[in-house]
C-alpha cells in the first residue's frame, strides 16, 4: 500500500455521492480514521443515512467543502460545481477506485471496454478465486485496505477520475460509442478507457483486442507489454478452428463453454490470457471456462411458453451490446444458451425470428449503425422508455414497431407478434434509469412480466 495517508494526519474528507460505490468509499475513509461528510444531490436511503455519522442530500451545499479531500462516486461528472470549486480552492479531488487504488496492494486485474467487461471480470475473478469488484460486484473500497489478487471491472467514468492507477495486468475488449451524455465525445470516451494503461511499466501487462482496429491502437502508445487476443489471426489467444488456443497451447474446444456466441468467445479469449498473465494455471482457465455459464441479465433464458423463448439482456445498454446479443440469434438455426447453458435449435426459417424489446433512457448514441443486423434478425420491435418515438423513427421502415408504456404491456405485445419458435428478447439499447433504478432491476421487472403470462 501506498503511504498516502501519512500525509493526511488529520483528514476530513467528503465523498460526493451515496450510491454503493460512494458509501463503500465512505466506509474505507472511516476505516483509515477520516471524519466522513456525504454529500448526494438526491435523497438518500435510510439504510444508507443509518451508517453516516454526517452527511447531506438533496442537494449539495457549501458545507461539502469543508474538507481536506474530495472523493468522487462514478457517476459525478468534472462538470459538477462541487467538483469544479474544490479544483479552484486547491482541494485535492479522487474518485473512489482511485482511492481503492492506493490502499490496496498485490496482484490487480483490471478490465474495461464498451462490452463484455462485466462477463470476463466474472471469469477472471473466479480464476482467481476472489470476489468480482469495481463496477461490478463489490466497490473496490468494500476490499481495501487490502492485499492479495484482485479483478476490477473499470469503467470510463472511474478511469476519468483515476490518477496514480496500475494495475498489473489490463484489459480492454472494446470501443465503441456510449456514454455521450456524460463524455463529450467519442475520443474523450475512448481516452478515458486509456486511462487503464495510462501508468503502466514494462514490468506490466496490457491486453488488447486485435480485431477492434480503436484497440488495436492503443499498443502504440503503451510502455508495458501488450498481448493480442483475437477470432480472425494469430495472436496470443485465439480461436483456431474449433479450438482456443492460449500462449501456443490449445486451452480447449469453442463448443465445451456454456456460454455461446463469438462474443463469448472473445471473452473467453481475454479473461484466459488475461488469468495466465496472472499466474493462474491452464488447468484452473479450462475449468472455470467450461463451467461458467454468464451473469444475470446478459442474454439470460428465463422461460419457454408455446415454444417462445424469452431473454433477458438488460445489460444492453448501447447499440454495440444489442448487436453482438442479435448477432448470436441465427435465423437459419437460431442458437443460444439456455438456463443450464447448452444450446438449442430451431426449426429452420427463411425470416428473422427476434422480436425486440428496446427502449429506455437516451444516452446520446445514434442507433443508425444498429440498422442492418435488425433488417437481418429482427421480426418486429416493442418501443418502450423515453426514447421510444426515437426507436421508432430509427426503424419503422425496416420492421414493425409498436409502443408499449411499461414493461408488462410490452412483453404481452411481444409475446402476440412471436410465432413457433421465436424469440422474445429484451435488450434495449438504453440506460434504464427513466423507469427503473437501474438494469438491474429493469431485467427481474422484464422476467416478472415473462413469468405471469
Amino acid at each position: 500500500m501506498s503511504g498516502f495517508w501519512k500525509s493526511w494526519p488529520c483528514l476530513r474528507a467528503t465523498v460526493v455521492g451515496g450510491g454503493t460505490a460512494g458509501l463503500a468509499a465512505a466506509g474505507l475513509l472511516s476505516r483509515l480514521g477520516a471524519r466522513v461528510f456525504v454529500t448526494d444531490k438526491a435523497r438518500l436511503s435510510a439504510r444508507a443515512i443509518s451508517g453516516l455519522r454526517e452527511h447531506e442530500d438533496g442537494g449539495h451545499t457549501p458545507r461539502a467543502l469543508s474538507a481536506d479531500l474530495l472523493v468522487l462516486s462514478p457517476g459525478v461528472p468534472p462538470g459538477n460545481w462541487l467538483v469544479q470549486r474544490a479544483r479552484h480552492t486547491g482541494i485535492p479531488v479522487m474518485g473512489e477506485l482511485e482511492l481503492a487504488w492506493r490502499n490496496i496492494s498485490g496482484t490487480v486485474v483490471a478490465i474495461t471496454g464498451t462490452n463484455g467487461k462485466s462477463t470476463v471480470t466474472g471469469m477472471v475473478a473466479r480464476m482467481l478465486n476472489v470476489p468480482a469488484s469495481g463496477n461490478v460486484g463489490l466497490p473496490l473500497s468494500a476490499l481495501a485496505p487490502g492485499h492479495g489478487a484482485f479483478a476490477v471491472e473499470c469503467s470510463s467514468f472511474q478511469l476519468a477520475q483515476s490518477d496514480a492507477f496500475k494495475p498489473r495486468v489490463a484489459v480492454i475488449l472494446n470501443i465503441d460509442v456510449d456514454h455521450l451524455d456524460w463524455h463529450p465525445d467519442l475520443d474523450d470516451y475512448r481516452s478515458s478507457k486509456a486511462r487503464i494503461f495510462a501508468n503502466q511499466t514494462g514490468e506490466d501487462h496490457l491486453v488488447l483486442n486485435a480485431d477492434d482496429p480503436l484497440v488495436r491502437a492503443f499498443a502504440r502508445k503503451a510502455r508495458s507489454r501488450v498481448h493480442l487476443f483475437s477470432l480472425q489471426k494469430r495472436a496470443d489467444a485465439c480461436l483456431s478452428g474449433n479450438d482456443l488456443v492460449i500462449q501456443g497451447k490449445r486451452l480447449m474446444r469453442r463448443d465445451e463453454l456454456r456460454v455461446v456466441g463469438l462474443h463469448n468467445v472473445a471473452n473467453a479469449l481475454a479473461a484466459g490470457l488475461a488469468a495466465r498473465l496472472a499466474g493462474v494455471p491452464f488447468d484452473r482457465i479450462r475449468k472455470v471456462l467450461s463451467e461458467f455459464e454468464g451473469l444475470p441479465h446478459r442474454v439470460q433464458f428465463v422461460r419457454e411458453l408455446r415454444r417462445v423463448r424469452f431473454y433477458d439482456d438488460s445489460k444492453g445498454t448501447n447499440p454495440h451490446a444489442v448487436v453482438a446479443a442479435l448477432s448470436g440469434f441465427d435465423p437459419v438455426g437460431l442458437e443460444s444458451p439456455t438456463r443450464t447453458g447448452q444450446a438449442f435449435s430451431l426449426p429452420k426459417s427463411n425470416g428473422a425470428r427476434v422480436i425486440l424489446i428496446m427502449g429506455g433512457l437516451d444516452k446520446g448514441v445514434d442507433f443508425k449503425p444498429m440498422r442492418e443486423v435488425i433488417k437481418d434478425k429482427v421480426k418486429a420491435i416493442v418501443a418502450i422508455g423515453a426514447c421510444r418515438e426515437k426507436v421508432r423513427e430509427t426503424f419503422s421502415d425496416l420492421v414493425e414497431v409498436v409502443i408499449s408504456d411499461d414493461m408488462g404491456s410490452a412483453v404481452s405485445a411481444a409475446f402476440r407478434m412471436a410465432g413457433p419458435g421465436d424469440v422474445v428478447l429484451l435488450s434495449p439499447a438504453c440506460a434504464s434509469f427513466d423507469m427503473y433504478m437501474n438494469y438491474g432491476e429493469r431485467g427481474e421487472d422484464f422476467q416478472d412480466a415473462v413469468r405471469k403470462l
